[in-house]
């Protein structure tokens, strides 16, 4: 399963390094990106391009699809807007999802979502981390694990050696393994916290990976 983030990331690896620049610039131009808002330039500054697409996900809530072929349409990229021709900025509702809320005008729909005990299908929330590991490893940027360890240890799900040691990682890959392993092997309550931060930091990712269910 292809992953959203996946989708705009292998986009922008088409970039050259002058390109990538030039898009981040586009990012930063309130004037070009309205309706949509801009990135401010202190986030764009030393972000790469893992950085770029959490930082798109995060701001541009459902839109960021939408936002990618604007910018490479001024930047006259047709053939990567084609590419993203198709696809949809975010998953449809799921009978096993494990994260769930109302949409409301007045709040962004990841502050009011909360985590469900079980799933519909009446699975165990360990259960559910080992079933998604793969692709949660594949698809969970850096910046989103650097918050969930911060969030998990602000909660007392993992200790400070813990935390650390998540954090001492070099390779991404690797510190999603450890994360979701370690969690899982502490049980449900831990892994309803996990789930619930997940679906708080990165929604889209959590409808990815069937966390998620939407009630309009």
């Amino acid at each position: 399963m292809v992953t959203l983030q996946e989708q705009l990331l292998s986009v922008l690896e088409d970039l050259g390094k002058e390109d990538l620049k030039g898009f981040q610039w586009f990012l930063q131009n309130a004037e070009i990106m309205s309706p949509f808002p801009a990135i401010p330039k202190s986030k764009l500054e030393t972000a790469d391009r893992m950085d770029t697409v959490d930082l798109m996900v995060q701001t541009y809530g459902k839109d960021p699809v939408e936002v990618t072929k604007k910018v490479l349409s001024k930047m006259n990229k047709n053939d990567l807007v084609q590419r993203l021709s198709g696809t949809s900025s975010g998953a449809e509702d799921s009978n096993s999802s494990l994260c769930e809320g109302e949409r409301r005008d007045d709040l962004p729909s990841a502050a009011i979502r909360k985590p469900l005990g079980q799933s519909a299908g009446g699975l165990h929330l360990d259960m559910s981390l080992l079933s998604i590991r793969k692709d949660f490893i594949s698809g969970v940027s850096g910046p989103t694990l650097k918050r969930l360890l911060d969030g998990l240890f602000e909660k007392r799900v993992i200790n400070d050696s813990e935390r650390e040691e998540a954090h001492g990682m070099q390779n991404r890959a690797d510190k999603a393994s450890f994360v979701i392993d370690m969690v899982r092997k502490k049980g449900e309550r831990a892994s309803s916290q996990m789930i619930a931060l997940l679906c708080e930091e990165d929604p889209f990712l959590s409808e990815n990976l069937g966390l998620m269910r939407k009630h309009n």
